[in-house]
């Protein structure tokens, strides 16, 4: 698997775990008991599968460009999650903020 596609999926695995736990919290609030339900605790398999992901990409590219390929995965990913499943609203802004990611991406990525 190429490190940008493990990065990538890595990023994928790790929203998931964000939306669900974002699901979990809005229903019950922050808590030891809500950070401890089974529903919660579901959450932490994808965030798992993500971290090994991580690793793999890590252990194939500098960690550099690794953490910011990251961190723009997780700004698009996490915008698209939170309009789709919370219909959160984008400004031009946000959306000015994602073009400048992929931006960021294509420059990383240049050799």
């Amino acid at each position: 698997m190429p490190a940008i596609a493990a990065i990538f999926f890595a990023q994928l695995f790790y929203t998931v775990a964000d939306t669900g736990q974002k699901f979990v919290l809005k229903g019950k609030g922050f808590s030891w008991q809500t950070l401890l339900s089974w529903k919660f605790l579901l959450t932490l398999v994808p965030a798992g599968l993500g971290f090994v992901l991580l690793m793999y990409g890590l252990s194939k590219m500098e960690l550099s460009k690794t953490i910011i390929l990251l961190g723009v995965f997780g700004v698009l990913l996490a915008a698209i999650s939170g309009v789709y499943f919370f219909q959160d609203h984008l400004t031009w802004k946000n959306y000015l903020g994602m073009a400048f990611a992929v931006a960021a991406i294509i420059l990383v990525s240049w050799k």
